[in-house]
């Protein structure tokens, strides 16, 4: 069936210096109500859409289900469309002190890909900004990405941008160049248990991190020296070989080949080397520096304890493990027997 108008009307315009009107409605409103309207579009006497008298165009749907609506469309016909095409826009205008008409703001819908299945868009809120047009904020998949629970968005130089989620124990601060957010890795529990008697208490799966901190009593099950040694293999073997660790007894500043205070050569850090009291043990505050870097691994630590003198023995020793290649993993071993620890704790910072 041909279409069928209720009015239908035809003209044609032919003069480039003259400004043409379709149709116009000009209303003497001499007095009406607020909500007069110009036109009201209907559909079996329910509304559709109306303007007001006041210039205010509304649209309804009377639909009672989930589906969008009312609707409104801009479509963009272009034959050859392609990748920056401005494919509509919403503009808002004013006047200036002049006065002036201004374009204040605006959102439009810009094409970053017609590729067919494959169909990319990003929608830009701009406004004025000291007298020139300025794109705030831009959403697209090129500059937010993949969305996922956690992520941060933020604004860079251009529009917003997405900092993807951290990991656990991570805190957020400025990067150096003061542009944008960051991650940074904070001290995180790796290890917070009682030891029951074991030849080692060995902790495995350090490979990420850079710094780590060891704190406790440990206990040895008889008179012993208490050693810190490290691993290259997540533990497979564990490096006693002496030569491989450097140590100090106390700050040194002197550039001696073998300054006041050098112990030697050991096959691991020795925490302390006079016996320990079985029943008050060994406190250990330990910092290791460099861990898993393919370089020397400072240690510094202090031990406080009762020896089997019962004399109370407080002392800070030094040192490095000079392999220089990453360690993963470590061991607190004593000379002979078993240890154990009512509570030992060790924190990380990662790379």
């Amino acid at each position: 069936m041909a279409n069928q108008n209720i009015s239908s009307f035809t003209a044609t315009w032919n003069s480039g210096g003259t400004t043409f009107n379709g149709v116009k409605l000009n209303v003497t409103d001499a007095a009406s109500a607020s909500d007069s309207k110009l036109f009201d579009f209907q559909i079996g006497g329910a509304s559709k859409g109306y303007l007001q008298k006041d210039g205010s165009f509304v649209q309804t749907s009377s639909d009672a289900g989930a589906t969008a609506g009312p609707t409104h469309t801009l479509f963009r016909n272009s034959a050859t469309p392609t990748a920056s095409d401005i494919i509509g826009k919403i503009l808002w205008q004013g006047r200036n002190s002049t006065p002036a008409t201004v374009d204040y703001a605006e959102i439009y819908g810009l094409i970053t890909d017609a590729t067919a299945a494959s169909e990319d868009a990003s929608l830009l809120f701009r406004t004025k900004v000291a007298g020139t047009m300025t794109t705030l904020l831009q959403l697209s998949s090129a500059n937010l990405g993949t969305q996922a629970e956690g992520d941060i968005y933020y604004r860079n130089a251009t529009g917003f941008a997405r900092l993807a989620k951290g990991t656990a124990g991570q805190k957020l601060r400025q990067n150096s160049g003061l542009t944008a957010p960051e991650w940074e890795s904070g001290w995180e529990t790796i290890y917070n248990a009682a030891v029951g008697s074991t030849a080692a208490i060995d902790v495995l799966n350090l490979s990420a991190y850079r710094m780590i901190w060891i704190g406790g009593t440990v206990y040895p099950a008889s008179a012993s020296t208490l050693f810190l040694r490290f691993s290259t293999n997540n533990g497979s073997s564990f490096d006693a070989v002496s030569g491989n660790y450097k140590l100090f007894n106390s700050l040194q500043t002197s550039a001696a080949a073998t300054p006041t205070g050098f112990w030697g050569d050991a096959t691991g850090i020795t925490l302390y080397s006079s016996s320990i009291s079985t029943t008050y043990g060994v406190h250990v505050d330990i910092f290791i520096d460099q861990f898993n870097y393919a370089n020397i691994c400072p240690v510094k630590s202090r031990m406080m304890q009762l020896d089997n003198s019962s004399v109370w023995r407080a002392d800070q020793a030094s040192g490095w493990h000079t392999v220089g290649t990453a360690r993963d993993a470590l061991r607190l071993v004593a000379g002979t027997g078993n240890v154990s620890s009512p509570r030992l704790t060790i924190l990380g910072i990662r790379s």
